[in-house]
């Protein structure tokens, strides 16, 4: 989601707003964690679905801006691979 809003048990509120921008770019997208320290630089893994399976993909060491073209080229490089075909 992009945005929630989160309540206490003593009912004061906060709001909470998602910083992957990929959230609606990618097909499929089940969840995404960014991240971005000093040492490790610009992080992001996220977990989506395409043709019936699961994938997870992680950039590390990227940029703030650059982790999710960084991403995009992953999941593109993936989805252009071909669905292995089972022996019997």
């Amino acid at each position: 989601k992009a945005e929630i809003t989160i309540t206490a048990v003593d009912g004061t509120t906060a709001k909470a707003s998602n910083t992957d921008r990929l959230l609606d770019q990618v097909p499929g997208m089940i969840m995404g964690k960014t991240g971005i320290t000093d040492l490790a630089g610009g992080n992001l893994a996220i977990v989506y679905a395409s043709g019936g399976h699961r994938y997870v993909a992680v950039v590390m060491g990227s940029t703030q801006e650059g982790r999710f073209s960084d991403m995009m080229q992953l999941v593109t490089a993936t989805r252009a691979i071909p669905e292995p075909q089972l022996v019997q």
